[in-house]
């Protein structure tokens, strides 16, 4: 009977603390999606930015300006 009742104590602290690690988590995942989506604004703006350069880069290259190779990342 002490064996049972030490079980179940320990089922119930097993469960209080999944809870707690669950709530800890939604409100973890809540403030990464929040902070995301506060940064979405810039998403676009970083992006035209990215391809401004790209095509920087082509133009460049087409005229003879400067020659690059993108192949000699890779290793």
């Amino acid at each position: 009977m002490y064996e049972s009742k030490k079980s179940q104590k320990a089922k119930e602290m097993r469960n209080f603390f999944t809870v707690l690690l669950i709530a800890i988590g939604l409100v973890a995942l809540a403030n990464i999606l929040e902070f995301i989506f506060l940064l979405m604004p810039l998403l676009p703006v970083s992006m035209a930015i990215v391809l401004m350069f790209v095509l920087v880069l082509q133009v460049l290259s087409g005229l003879g300006v400067i020659e690059y190779d993108l192949s000699k990342l890779r290793k």
